[in-house]
């Protein structure tokens, strides 16, 4: 009995120093609830994915991010979505040296610091490929109720291996939803599907 005790006595310890290790281990978070969503670009589609966005973290936060034009002052975190070739000038150079894929729908996140500052970069190669970086931001940022956490260190860089990747609603006499649906469920469904990489939809009968 007393072999038995002691034994569970070190495995508590070594447990409890796994799990203390690991939390030394884990990379700082970044408090992103007061960040502002930036973006300088015309583009119907990067203020779509700028919208989609602030729209996403606040079904799953509460928190309704601002959007803005340029950087926010003071140490104020921002979140920048631009295309390589239309960057604002205060990141202009940031961008220029972030490893962002030569091919179509390609995109790079970086973080970087900007007068002390932590400024998540979301550099598309095009139009889409900054649509699809905010859906990986999507993906990979930890959101709780009044929750918006990424990991300082993050960093990602991709691009799809094919250039269609779709997906058919069939609306057929056994569907059992797809009539049910409003406007705003077919959004929400065609939205899920872009973070995950889709570009096209085909909808039959």
């Amino acid at each position: 009995m007393q072999r038995f005790q002691k034994l569970s006595r070190i495995l508590l310890a070594v447990s409890v120093a796994m799990v203390a290790a690991r939390a030394a281990a884990a990379p700082a978070a970044m408090d992103l609830s007061q960040a502002v969503i930036v973006t300088s670009d015309d583009s119907v589609v990067v203020n779509t994915a700028q919208r989609m966005l602030v729209e996403e973290i606040s079904k799953r936060t509460g928190v309704t991010l601002a959007r803005g034009t340029s950087l926010p002052g003071g140490t104020t975190p921002a979140i920048v979505l631009c295309r390589v070739d239309n960057a604002p000038a205060e990141v202009r150079d940031a961008v220029a040296g972030m490893d962002v894929p030569e091919k179509a729908e390609g995109f790079a996140i970086a973080v970087h610091s900007v007068d002390n500052r932590p400024v998540i970069l979301l550099a598309g190669r095009d139009e889409r490929g900054v649509l699809y970086a905010v859906g990986r931001l999507l993906l990979d940022t930890r959101m709780g109720k009044g929750q918006i956490e990424l990991p300082a260190g993050y960093a990602a860089a991709t691009a799809p291996r094919y250039p269609h990747r779709g997906h058919q609603i069939g609306y057929r006499s056994l569907a059992h939803c797809y009539d049910a649906w409003t406007a705003e469920v077919y959004e929400q469904y065609m939205r899920e599907l872009a973070v995950f990489g889709a570009n096209a939809f085909e909808t039959t009968s």
